[in-house]
């Protein structure tokens, strides 16, 4: 399975399935977190996969921001945040089919 084509997807969380990652409040603020939110089919829950070289840079339709790491040193399990820089994300397809990690 390869990486998603390029387009606007809906991000949902594995353990939680009718949440979405959305910006909490949906504001445009530097470092709003990103948090799972119930899924209420509004476009502020959509991301846009952009795949480039096997990697994808996730952006919030409704801010215009980014996703990013809080502190981009810190380990694995930061908190991620809405940005106006992007970043980059490598994604692993699942075996259940159009999951990735």
């Amino acid at each position: 399975m390869s990486i998603p084509l390029s387009g606007t997807y809906r991000l949902r969380s594995v353990k939680f399935p009718n949440q979405l990652f959305d910006l909490q409040g949906g504001t445009t603020t530097i470092g709003t977190p990103v948090i799972g939110y119930a899924n209420n089919s509004n476009s502020q829950n959509m991301l846009v996969v952009d795949p480039s070289n096997k990697l994808v840079r996730l952006t919030n339709v409704a801010s215009g921001t980014f996703t990013d790491s809080a502190n981009i040193q810190g380990p694995a399990g930061e908190v991620v945040v809405g940005r106006h820089s992007t970043a980059l994300f490598m994604i692993a397809p699942s075996n259940n089919l159009g999951e990735y990690s």
